[in-house]
C-alpha cells in the first residue's frame, strides 16, 4: 500500500470474543474489499487513505473497512454488510 502512496489506519478493539466463521473465507472477504478500496484510490489524487476497525456493540461485532476514494452508487451499496454470531 505504502508503494501506491496509501495509507492504511487501524483501530481494532481489544478483547474481542471468539467467531464461528471460516478464516479462509473471512481473509478471501477482507482482501477483496481492501483491494477494492485500492483500485478506487487509484482514481483519486492524496491523500489516499484506507481505515480499518473493529468494535463490539452488544452481541454484534462490526468490522469497518472503509476509504476515502469515490463512493459506491447508493443503488448497489445496500446489503454490504455481514453478520457473524459470537462463538
Amino acid at each position: 500500500m505504502r508503494t501506491a502512496g496509501i495509507e492504511v489506519q487501524c483501530r481494532l478493539a481489544e478483547g474481542l470474543p471468539p467467531l464461528e466463521l471460516d478464516p479462509d473465507q473471512m481473509h478471501q472477504v477482507f482482501y477483496n474489499l481492501i483491494v477494492n478500496a485500492q483500485h478506487a484510490l487509484q482514481e483519486i489524487p492524496g491523500p489516499r487513505r484506507i481505515e480499518i476497525e473493529t468494535a463490539l456493540e452488544g452481541n454484534d461485532l462490526q468490522i469497518v473497512i472503509a476509504d476515502n476514494g469515490p463512493s459506491v452508487p447508493a443503488e448497489i451499496r445496500n446489503g454490504r454488510h455481514l453478520r457473524a454470531q459470537n462463538a
